[in-house]
C-alpha cells in the first residue's frame, strides 16, 4: 500500500521545513497543502526548495490563499497592497523575493514591480499548484472543501483555498480530508498545535501555526486514510529547532 508524507503552511520558515524532511522517505509522494509563503524569514528559499524537489521527486503542490494572494498583489497591487503587505504578513516574503530589506518604504506598485522583476519563475510555480489532490481514499485540501454538499466536487476554487469550519459538518464522500489553513490550536481541545483528527477519523488538520511560535507538523498517511505517523518541528525561544 502506498503511503504519502503532508506538511501544510511552511510560512516561510525554511529551517524548520528542512528539519522536517529528514522523516520524508523519498519513495514516498510527498504533498505540500499551500502556504509555503509569508510572516517567516525564508519564503523564497523554501519555494526554491519545493521546485527543486519536484523535479527530482515525486511532490504534488496544492495551492495556499498565501500563495494566491501573493500573485493577486503582483497583478493589481493597489487593490491587494493593504490586505497583503499589512495584515496577511506579505512584507517579510517581498523582502525574500526581492532581498531589498526596504522595500517597505516602497510604493505597492514599486513592491509588485521588483518582485515581478526578480521572482517570474516562483511566482508561476506558486500559482500553478492544485486546489485539490485525491490520492485512494483521501482527499487533500489546502482549506477544506463543501463537505455539506452532495458533489463536493461542486466546491469553487476560492473555497479550496479560504473556506474555514467545514470540518464542523459531516463528512459523507468516503473520504478522509486531510487539510491545512486552520491552525489546530482553534480545533483541539486542548489547544494545542498538534495534528488534529477528527473523532470519526474522516477529517484531519495539519498547521501547526509555525510562523505564530507553533510547530511545523507532518503526517505519513497510506492510500486507505490511515494516519501512520505524525512528527513535529518545534519553534524553540532561541529560535533553534527541536523535534
Amino acid at each position: 500500500m502506498n503511503n504519502v508524507f503532508v506538511v501544510s503552511d511552511i510560512r516561510g520558515m525554511y529551517d524548520h521545513f528542512i528539519k522536517l524532511l529528514e522523516h520524508w522517505n523519498r519513495d514516498d509522494k510527498l504533498i505540500i497543502l499551500g502556504d509555503m509563503i509569508d510572516r517567516g524569514p525564508d519564503s523564497l528559499k523554501v519555494v526554491q526548495h519545493v521546485m527543486e524537489l519536484k523535479a527530482k521527486h515525486d511532490v504534488v503542490v496544492l495551492q495556499g490563499n498565501h500563495d494566491q494572494m501573493i500573485n493577486d498583489f503582483v497583478r493589481e497591487p493597489f487593490e491587494h497592497g493593504d490586505l497583503y503587505c499589512n495584515y496577511n504578513g506579505g512584507v517579510p516574503t517581498l523582502i525574500s523575493f526581492t532581498g531589498d530589506e526596504h522595500i517597505m518604504y516602497s510604493s505597492f506598485a514599486e513592491r509588485a514591480e521588483m518582485v515581478q522583476q526578480k521572482c517570474k519563475r516562483e511566482l508561476e510555480f506558486l500559482e500553478q499548484g492544485h486546489l485539490y489532490y485525491e490520492f485512494g481514499k483521501v482527499l487533500f485540501t489546502h482549506a477544506g472543501f463543501c463537505s455539506w454538499r452532495d458533489c463536493w466536487e461542486e466546491t469553487t476554487d476560492n473555497q479550496f483555498v479560504w473556506i474555514r469550519d467545514h470540518y464542523k459538518h459531516k463528512n459523507n464522500t468516503g473520504l478522509v480530508n486531510v487539510f491545512g489553513h486552520t491552525p489546530t490550536q482553534l480545533i483541539n481541545k486542548d489547544k494545542s498545535n498538534n495534528v488534529w483528527i477528527s473523532e470519526d477519523k474522516n477529517y484531519i488538520g495539519i498547521d501547526g501555526a509555525c510562523a505564530y511560535g507553533g510547530q511545523l507538523n507532518g503526517i505519513l498517511i497510506n492510500e486507505a486514510g490511515e494516519l501512520l505517523d505524525s512528527y513535529n518541528i518545534r519553534i524553540l525561544n532561541d529560535n533553534k529547532v527541536e523535534l
